[in-house]
């Protein structure tokens, strides 16, 4: 089973900012949606957050957004592993 916390929007902003990793993994029309890896009382953890696409979407996982006030995110714990990955090529004839 995964090891997860729950941090105050705020320290994870922090975190993210010296972040290790961070790929944007989604958007939508409204969001951007990040994975960041951080590092956190010696471990490494995978936070996911998001942010306003454009700017007149006035919101953040880290602000919150129109009078609401951002909730804690949760983090996971992680390990780095190499990993083999198949896919698909174009043929060479």
């Amino acid at each position: 089973m995964a090891v997860t916390i729950t941090l105050p929007a705020e320290e994870v902003e922090e975190l993210v900012y010296d972040s290790v990793e961070e790929r944007i993994i989604d958007t939508t029309r409204w969001d951007i949606v990040y994975e960041s890896i951080v590092e956190y009382d010696d471990a490494f953890w995978r936070v996911n957050w998001s942010t306003g696409a454009t700017e007149h979407q006035d919101y953040s996982s880290f602000r919150g957004g129109w009078g609401v006030e951002p909730e804690p995110l949760k983090l996971t714990k992680v390990v780095k592993k190499s990993v083999v990955k198949e896919v698909w090529v174009e043929a060479d004839e």
